[in-house]
């Protein structure tokens, strides 16, 4: 079960809350330093609960139903509460294992949807003048061609990127970083360890990587489930061998 509410400020929070609606929405005095900190503490701790409430999905959370039963919780007032302890557990679990159920039905249909889309890509770039197919289903067009070494698996390159998604979103690039990426072949998607073996230092590549190169049916972080990836790369440097 996912834990709501557990930190001391949000109790506070929604004790100060709860105080303040019945008495009136009466106007708060602030006689001293701790009135001063508890008002501040409460300003700070009440705004992260209501942005806590609002990330729950569905329908928003009844904060009138809510501050009713916490504030019989806190008085342990459990005559007027309407749930015993193994109730309120059940019905808690009952809604996120509804929630869990209804976000994995949405990440399904979205990993569909990019399915379709990342395959309709990867037909369509395929029939593009230069581009070449591998046997792994890996898809690279020469930009520019070195005179370089080619790197092996074991080898450690600087290059320059810029990866998109199949909708033209640039998603990640060494411009964004500022410099050059350097990084092990064995330490990266299946696609970049395969397409940077074909490319001679001076290169440079245009891929398009099926998911299944890439991060697959589980996505990574900002690139969702499915998604093939469009990568251009520069091959700057084999890295010399760090002396033992």
């Amino acid at each position: 079960m996912k834990n709501l509410f557990i930190t001391a400020g949000a109790v506070l929070a929604a004790a100060i809350m709860f105080s303040s609606c019945n008495e009136a929405k009466k106007e708060v005095k602030l006689s001293s330093k701790m009135d001063s900190a508890s008002y501040a503490l409460g300003m700070n701790q009440g705004s992260m609960l209501a942005s806590q409430l609002k990330t729950l999905p569905g329908d928003s959370v009844n904060k009138k139903v809510f501050l009713d039963a916490f504030s019989k919780a806190l008085m342990e007032d459990s005559i007027h509460l309407k749930f015993n302890q193994d109730t309120c557990v059940k019905v808690l679990q009952a809604y996120f294992s509804e929630l869990d159920r209804l976000q994995q039905i949405k990440m399904q249909e979205e990993a569909l949807q990019n399915k379709i889309a990342s395959d309709s890509a990867l037909n369509a770039n395929k029939e593009k003048e230069g581009v070449v197919v591998t046997a792994s289903g890996l898809q690279y067009r020469v930009i520019t061609e070195g005179t370089g070494k080619k790197p092996k698996e074991t080898d450690v390159v600087k290059v320059n990127y810029k990866g998109t998604l199949v909708d033209g979103t640039v998603f990640d690039s060494s411009d964004l970083h500022g410099q050059p990426a350097v990084f092990g072949l064995q330490g990266v998607i299946p696609g970049w360890t395969e397409g940077l073996q074909l490319m001679s230092v001076g290169s440079k590549y245009e891929f398009l990587i099926p998911s299944e190169l890439a991060y697959g049916s589980r996505g990574n972080q900002g690139i969702k489930p499915n998604s093939a990836l469009f990568f251009e790369i520069e091959l700057l440097e084999i890295m010399p061998e760090k002396k033992k």
